[in-house]
């Protein structure tokens, strides 16, 4: 009885094929799952520092607390292109006029000083970050600050105009609830690309 070697042959080659195959299915498999981790981890990391510089405000305010101290102090507004066109332009954008830790300074002065390192702050912990805040109501009674942190997120670089105009505050569906907790104050102007996140302090 003669063996076909040939036939075998052909047979080898065929597993090593389909091995292979299933090897690479596989191998991309595991990648997507990398990245997907990575990602999962960069969103993480992202949000616990935006809670951080959030938390870093609130202190200072509660911290400064004299009752004479306007209700619009820590009140600061740009918009989002203006504000890191003079970030990006000048080093010394974000210095304060007085430092408070080297002087003595009044309520005001530490208010204006909070405000400049804590803008400073963002801009080091963020991408491309600014701050923005709204006051409302009156110091001693009803006072409330909303304070939002806006930074670039690279996951929403395709995105159009029209996804960004969703996100501004303005918007019905951001009135309330998770949406009026990452929406974008109108007056920002943010551009695409931009999301925020947006707290309530009450001093």
């Amino acid at each position: 009885m003669q063996l076909n070697l040939k036939n075998q042959s052909g047979g080898s080659l065929l597993e090593v094929l389909v091995s292979m195959l299933v090897l690479s299915i596989g191998l991309l498999g595991m990648a997507g799952m990398v990245t997907t981790s990575f990602k999962s981890e960069q969103i993480s990391m992202t949000r616990s520092m935006v809670a951080d510089t959030m938390a870093n405000l609130a202190d200072r305010i509660r911290a400064n607390s004299d009752p004479a101290l306007p209700a619009n102090a820590y009140a600061y507004s740009n918009t989002y292109t203006a504000e890191r066109a003079s970030i990006d332009g000048s080093a010394t954008f974000l210095t304060p006029a007085t430092n408070c830790l080297t002087n003595n300074c009044t309520s005001a002065q530490m208010a204006t000083f909070d405000l400049a390192e804590w803008r400073a702050y963002l801009n080091r912990q963020l991408p491309a970050a600014v701050g923005h805040i709204e006051t409302s109501g009156t110091r001693g009674l009803d006072l409330r600050y909303i304070v939002t942190v806006a930074w670039v997120d690279i996951s929403k670089s395709d995105e159009t105009a029209a996804d960004t105009d969703k996100r501004e505050c303005s918007a019905t569906a951001n009135a309330t609830g998770v949406g009026a907790r990452s929406c974008c104050p109108s007056d920002l102007s943010h551009p695409t690309g931009v999301v925020c996140s947006r707290i309530e302090v009450i001093p």
